[in-house]
């Protein structure tokens, strides 16, 4: 699977962006500048960070994800 930068365009006076999944996507592997925040509101994920498995985000889960920093 191939990975990719993204280049988001965001508005200056509010510099973020929200992206609701459901689980019914599939979010490719990315990388981009910008902080990363996850928050499990409903059943589980699976993901990676970095090509290392992160398991057992569950419902309340928090992932923080910004560069060199995981929090």
């Amino acid at each position: 699977m191939a990975i990719y930068l993204e280049f988001p365009r965001l508005d200056k006076a509010f510099p973020y962006r929200c992206i609701e999944n459901d689980g019914s996507i599939l979010t490719t592997p990315h990388w981009h500048k910008e902080m990363e925040i996850i928050w499990i509101v409903k059943g589980k994920v699976n993901l990676g960070v970095n090509d290392q498995p992160i398991r057992f985000l569950r419902i309340g889960s928090l992932l923080c994800y910004w560069k060199r920093c995981r929090c």
